[in-house]
């Protein structure tokens, strides 16, 4: 067996003060070369790495003790293994991994669940990020195989990556010390202000207040979606969890910048994701970001319980992103990216194959909609709970599809002004017509001109309704 340590301590500047001393660093192992461990059985090391004899029999390989290459972790270690597997299938290889401070205590194994954000494409099999205490020298990892059928396709570890980082001395947050208040792109007319919230340069984001995306990406958000981190559920630095979700996002996944918009810990403290302002497009709905706005809390929901205090946040904050982008939160409406018609406050779980935002949290999105729905209208009109059903109903499109020109149907109860919108499948505004709509039976003939074949999303919006339409133009 082969490996390699890179260590390469970082300063990253913070806000105020002396500079953050992160660290990075990682242990490569290669097992299309002979692997070396007296603990094991039912593996062979091949050309294409570590596989078992025989499938219709389980295999494990224990490792050798490795040591952990940081210099100097504080307050705590971050680890994100990456594993390189020919063949994977969810549940037939696993990842297991123990620490020790002295090589004689060591704590329990832990398996290593597979990041529950990331992209169906991505070849590499991407573990969710680990924190270990930073007491912590000595690491050991061991390989499972799980019996399949003889015929199934042999599953084959090749290389494996231990990422390791330190986010350094970042101070902890809390209410008194967050300095943000408004972001570039916000919607002025909305009524509901956007809750207090950690600047990227408040939890030390290495770019500070600058998107850390060259060029980045904007789409009109139609659906919020809620996320749980998988991770710890207990931390006196939430700030430097944050970082080292930045850290994982940026370094092992490869992506310009953390892939959520906003993530809120148990203190109810709300921390600015990905930078850009509103609207940015991000990286959390396995590839199908366009119309999102993704929101993660820190904890593992499938064995804790979100705090009232997270829960207070994250009301807040879908109160404002409702009001500013005009979405109905107890609504569902047509998600272009993924063509699956969603409630617009959504789990993660609701359109990718995971069970994220964990089986504490996602019960609670119904009563989190209403309770939305309530504070959005206080804080929009000064008014109680408006039935979106007495005011627009039957709203429908035909022919559908058509060849670019369509009637839209609908029965309203009171006169409003609003406006139709046709958007593409980057979310890019094509066509918008302002409709009056008056009490009874209303058709309204809209004409699109020539648009390529293909799906769009026709959009009616008023300031007390959002409806949504997948519309299909064929013209042949």
């Amino acid at each position: 067996m082969g490996w390699v340590f890179i260590s390469s301590p970082g300063f990253i500047l913070g806000q105020d003060g002396p500079p953050i001393n992160s660290e990075n660093s990682s242990v490569q192992i290669d097992f299309t070369q002979s692997p070396a461990s007296n603990d094991q059985a039912n593996v062979v090391s091949t050309s294409q790495g570590l596989m078992p004899l025989r499938q219709d029999v389980e295999g494990y390989y224990v490792s050798g003790i490795e040591s952990i290459p940081l210099i100097n972790s504080q307050p705590f270690m971050a680890l994100t293994p990456v594993a390189h597997i020919n063949n994977y299938h969810p549940g037939v290889v696993s990842i297991l991994l123990r620490f020790s401070s002295d090589q004689v205590v060591w704590s329990n194994w832990q398996k290593v669940e597979k990041f529950h954000d990331d992209d169906p494409a991505q070849p590499a099999f991407i573990g969710n990020m680990i924190i270990a205490d930073s007491t912590y020298n000595y690491f050991s990892y061991m390989i499972e195989f799980k019996q399949v059928p003889p015929t199934s396709p042999i599953a084959s570890v090749s290389h494996l990556q231990f990422n390791f980082f330190s986010p350094g001395n970042v101070t902890p947050l809390t209410a008194s010390t967050i300095s943000g208040t408004t972001i570039a792109g916000m919607n002025s007319e909305c009524g509901c202000d956007l809750p207090a919230f950690a600047t990227r340069a408040d939890w030390n984001c290495p770019d500070g207040n600058n998107p850390s995306c060259a060029s980045p990406d904007y789409s009109q958000v139609s659906h919020q979606i809620v996320h749980h981190s998988a991770g710890i559920n207990s931390s006196n630095n939430w700030a430097a969890v944050v970082l080292s979700i930045w850290d994982s996002h940026v370094n092992i996944n490869g992506w310009c910048d953390i892939g959520y918009n906003w993530i809120i810990d148990p203190n109810g403290i709300i921390y600015e994701g990905r930078g850009g302002g509103n609207n940015v497009k991000g990286a959390h709905f396995c590839g199908k970001n366009t119309g999102t706005m993704g929101i993660c809390m820190l904890g593992n929901f499938e064995n804790a319980t979100p705090s009232p205090e997270a829960l207070a946040s994250l009301n807040k904050l879908l109160t404002w992103k409702s009001c500013d982008a005009n979405i109905s939160p107890t609504g569902s409406s047509y998600h272009m990216s993924s063509s699956q018609t969603l409630m617009t406050i959504s789990g993660h779980r609701d359109g990718c194959a995971t069970v994220c935002p964990g089986g504490n949290l996602y019960p609670l999105l119904p009563s989190i909609r209403t309770q939305v729905k309530a504070q959005l209208d206080q804080c929009k009109n000064g008014s109680t709970h408006i039935d979106e059903d007495l005011i627009v109903s039957n709203f429908r499109v035909f022919p559908n599809p058509n060849q670019g020109t369509f009637q839209v149907y609908w029965e309203s109860e009171q006169f409003q002004q609003g406006d139709i919108v046709v958007y593409n499948s980057l979310g890019q505004e094509l066509h918008r017509e302002i409709v009056q709509i008056y009490p009874g039976i209303y058709q309204k003939i809209i004409r699109l001109g020539n648009l390529p074949d293909g799906v769009y999303q026709l959009r009616m919006k008023t300031p007390n309704f959002d409806l949504n339409k997948k519309l299909i133009v064929d013209t042949h």
